[in-house]
């Protein structure tokens, strides 16, 4: 069966999900998530669904200085979670907030259909962590410093 996208009657169950992810319920379903969508899907989905406004846009969005663009790009963000059936949304990318986790990453060529020229990829040999010591060390986001206002939009 194939799964065809917008769905017309989007069931998302944010909290059936959630207690599900924390143990509180075994899973009925399958759920329906991702962790990061590529923006070349999300730019092409948004066509789709005709809601593509003019700064749709991961960059656009963190060079805007102006929150209620900001505001208006997460409404089109959750719209477009909600109507591909995710059982939630994200708040994209890092630095939207100040909440930022580095990391280690790799570069290669992207060999995908709606390509990009390069993808970076999350190091899976090994992680920023791997010692009591390396978690002392790493660089944690200050909880003082992070911009709360899109999350509690």
């Amino acid at each position: 069966m194939a799964l065809k996208v917008p769905l017309k009657n989007p069931k998302p169950d944010f909290e059936e999900f959630k207690r599900v992810v924390k143990g509180e319920k075994g899973a009925e379903r399958v759920h329906f998530v991702e962790l990061f969508p590529d923006p070349e899907i999300v730019s092409s989905m948004a066509d789709i669904l005709e809601e593509k406004p003019a700064r749709f846009s991961l960059s656009a969005l963190l060079d805007s200085e102006s929150l209620e663009e900001k505001k208006n790009f997460l409404r089109q963000w959750i719209n477009w979670w909600y109507k591909m059936g995710y059982d939630y949304t994200t708040i994209i990318g890092q630095g939207i907030s100040g909440l930022i986790f580095p990391g280690k990453s790799r570069k290669t060529k992207d060999t995908a259909l709606i390509s990009r020229k390069e993808r970076t990829w999350v190091e899976e040999g090994k992680g920023m962590i791997n010692s009591w010591e390396d978690f002392e060390k790493y660089p944690w986001p200050n909880p003082d410093k992070i911009n709360y206002s899109l999350y509690e939009f």
